[in-house]
């Protein structure tokens, strides 16, 4: 492959996670194939930490409440200067290998190639030690029998790490900005790409996901998942994201099940309930 074609951006989209970034593009700094640049979308954010970055960054501003996660995502892509994207949560760093594992695949087989996450339990140490990286990481049990290779089920997309081409990110149309806030945007992203005929691989390069409080179930998103679900609905006739739905349901928050045409909200869940949810498991 010609240096030519290997040149690409790291894409990423942030609201106060200027520490998780820095490490993001530290990480980016130390690949085995440096990017182009490093675009970074701040969401609502305008008090921007400072960076430190041999890669040239490229920042731009979204506004939006809730978080305009799908948009800042497409206003990524736009701002890129090269073709070839690889999209990174701010909460991923990026392993040695893995922009080059991505592109290989991409040159291959085209479309939406995902990498592989693993999981720290605990922050990473300063400066960063990618053996210890992998060492203290693990593999998401949802995810560990997922094969490297050609993916059938496009429900298995996850925004989290991934790259494709400028051309098949405007093939499937970008991410639907109806969605705003948490929950279903990406779901809804694979589902046109899969009737685009745009493919969709796992390839073996790693991102490590960043250690971080979550919630379980996430009742501090409720009321994005609520309404991102419906337009899903409207959209698709089908439910996303139907284990956390259960899970409200289940707690009294809403009346619904899978043959419903609509989710009803009962009551939304108290601050201290919403406290109450959060986990230290590393897999939220």
């Amino acid at each position: 492959m010609a240096a030519k074609a290997m040149s690409y951006s790291v894409l990423t989209i942030t609201h106060g996670r200027g520490d998780r970034l820095a490490n993001l593009i530290a990480g980016a700094n130390q690949s085995s194939l440096v990017p182009a640049e490093i675009v970074v979308v701040f969401m609502s954010q305008r008090d921007e930490p400072k960076l430190e970055s041999t890669v040239p960054v490229r920042r731009v501003h979204v506004e939006g409440e809730p978080l305009p996660l799908a948009a800042a995502r497409n206003l990524a892509a736009t701002s890129a200067s090269t073709n070839t994207l690889i999209f990174l949560d701010v909460d991923c760093i990026p392993a040695r290998d893995l922009a080059r594992v991505l592109i290989g695949s991409i040159a291959t087989n085209g479309g939406i190639v995902m990498a592989t996450p693993r999981y720290l339990r605990e922050p990473p140490t300063i400066p960063l030690c990618f053996d210890d990286l992998h060492l203290g990481s693990v593999e998401h049990p949802g995810r560990s029998k997922l094969a490297v290779g050609p993916v059938a089920d496009y429900n298995a997309f996850w925004s989290l790490c991934f790259g494709m081409t400028g051309d098949d990110f405007s093939k499937v149309g970008g991410f639907d900005t109806d969605y705003a806030g948490y929950g279903a945007e990406d779901t809804d992203f694979a589902r046109r790409a899969q009737r685009a005929s745009v493919p969709l691989h796992l390839a073996s390069g790693v991102a490590y996901h960043q250690f971080h409080q979550t919630h379980r179930p996430p009742l501090n998103h409720f009321e994005d998942i609520v309404r991102n679900a419906k337009v899903f609905f409207r959209k698709w006739q089908a439910w996303p994201m139907e284990g956390w739905l259960r899970q409200f349901n289940a707690g009294g928050y809403i009346a619904w099940d899978t043959g419903a045409s609509d989710i009803m909200v009962l009551r939304r869940p108290t601050d201290l309930e919403i406290a109450a949810s959060r986990s230290d498991d590393a897999f939220g």
